[in-house]
């Protein structure tokens, strides 16, 4: 996305270590009861559990792909009404990364200057509703506390923005020039943002 091999690794180790610091911090937060996590002594043969791998694998694989169209797609009608009633810039770049991280990033990339990286980096911690709401749908009777963990992903994601921006400060790296090479995976950026092309572009992918 943005065409930088060192701005790659300063937002992995932005997410590492926020995801280090939840991991550690939750530990002594949450209590987990692993009676409630379902176990099964049944035993089957080779051909049942291939059988089940496939079918359940294959009924996975739909479930995110209905994720990810469906989120695309909202996030194209949202940027066109966005476009229509003149919305900052910035706003449909936003609700695109809550919604759905891979749009977000893209389109984050596409923004300039050191705001970039640092929504990235949130977007990134946050992972966008679809990717939620995959990880609930594959909840298999384990009990997520789902509002929970909403709110730690939101936590995350504004934890790993700001040790992103400790990051690009301590080590004084600014990314505009970076920033003018940049070339999305789903639009063409101008010099300005163009919502009425990434509309249509979330269509044609």
């Amino acid at each position: 996305l943005f065409q930088s091999s060192q701005l790659g690794i300063l937002l992995f180790a932005s997410l590492l270590l926020s995801s280090l610091v939840l991991g550690i911090t939750g530990r002594f937060i949450y209590k987990y009861d692993r009676r409630s996590i379902p176990t099964s002594q049944k035993r089957t043969d080779a051909v049942t559990a291939f059988t089940s791998a496939v079918s359940s694998s294959a009924a996975i694989m739909l479930t995110v792909c209905g994720y990810v169209v469906f989120f695309s797609v909202l996030i194209g009608y949202a940027t066109r009404l966005f476009d229509i009633i003149g919305a900052p810039k910035i706003i449909p770049v936003i609700l695109s990364g809550l919604l759905e991280i891979s749009n977000g990033m893209s389109f984050a990339a596409g923004l300039g200057g050191n705001i970039s990286p640092i929504l990235a980096a949130f977007f990134a911690g946050f992972s966008g509703l679809s990717v939620i709401f995959q990880i609930i749908s594959l909840d298999r009777g384990r009990h997520i506390r789902k509002k929970a963990f909403v709110l730690q992903k939101l936590l995350q994601g504004v934890l790993c923005a700001i040790i992103c921006f400790i990051l690009l400060k301590f080590f004084n790296y600014f990314i505009i020039n970076v920033i003018s090479t940049t070339a999305p995976l789903y639009v063409t950026w101008s010099e300005t943002l163009d919502f009425a092309q990434i509309s249509r572009s979330a269509f044609d992918w």
